[in-house]
């Protein structure tokens, strides 16, 4: 388990964290070290909107490096969304400027040609080891209200950040919460396949950011696939991005892995309260 020095640094531009007092919490991400915390709490429902471009003191700026296939990115968007809803009722006018990044924790993944989960599991991470780490994830999303499974199909996860990418250029991060919940619902917890161009485009529908049909002309266009690929390399490279969820606030302090709700509001509250300064 990691110590919040940790698992909260800063990004490439910003000087490190030395005085914080939040030890002995752990972090939660999907990556090669397999590091996952099994607490948690059950959701609140969605507390993001729209902050102005020009934003206050009073506004938290959310950058959060995601992969669709990724259960702790479920569990870390649940999460932090709680901890958004509480902080807004301690602090009354704060307002987030959210946007989702694109990330591949397995870029070997086929595209177009799913492959067993489960299968694919024990491949990467060795039987038991992978069992051990769906106890973990079961038990966390019981908590949350998530009811992850691991059998079905999984494939390559570009198509669905094409598509998360253009739902910010829609309705904002917002429109992207909505449209990675309904994705993730039918990935994680209904064993879909997340390259199915059908399954995104009635999740775009179902979360009221296009039609179906508007969203399957633009995935068969192939539109924004070298952007995704451009942000993915610049998160491993110029970001240090390694394992997901990974979230950067105001541009400065990044936050690894799927924290309890309790966990992020103290980091939010830290940083609204300018107790982390850099």
């Amino acid at each position: 388990m990691k110590n919040m020095a940790q698992y909260i640094e800063s990004s490439p531009v910003s000087p490190s964290i030395n005085d914080l007092d939040l030890s002995a919490l752990s972090s939660a991400s999907w990556d090669d070290e397999l590091d996952f915390d099994a607490s948690g709490s059950s959701d609140s429902g969605s507390s993001i909107d729209e902050a102005p471009l020009l934003y206050s003191p009073r506004t938290l700026k959310l950058t959060v490096w995601q992969d669709p296939n990724c259960p702790c990115c479920y569990i870390g968007d649940r999460e932090m969304d709680k901890a958004i809803a509480c902080v807004r009722e301690r602090e009354g006018d704060v307002q987030v400027q959210l946007e989702y990044k694109p990330f591949l924790v397995d870029p070997a993944l086929p595209f177009g040609k799913p492959i067993s989960r489960q299968e694919h599991l024990k491949d990467r991470y060795g039987s038991l080891q992978a069992e051990s780490l769906q106890r973990m994830i079961r038990t966390r999303g019981e908590e949350l209200g998530i009811d992850f499974k691991f059998t079905g199909p999984i494939s390559s996860s570009l198509n669905a950040h094409r598509l998360i990418m253009h739902a910010y250029t829609i309705g904002g991060g917002l429109a992207q919460q909505h449209l990675l919940s309904a994705i993730h619902r039918s990935v994680l917890e209904e064993c879909q396949d997340v390259g199915c161009i059908d399954l995104l485009s009635s999740c775009a529908e179902k979360a009221g950011i296009m039609s179906k049909a508007e969203a399957l002309d633009f995935l068969r266009s192939g539109e924004l696939g070298e952007k995704v690929h451009e942000e993915i390399v610049v998160a491993r490279t110029e970001r240090g991005v390694s394992g997901v969820p990974f979230t950067v606030i105001d541009d400065k302090w990044a936050v690894t892995g799927g924290q309890s709700a309790d966990v992020y509001e103290q980091i939010f509250m830290k940083v609204l309260k300018k107790e982390i300064v850099g």
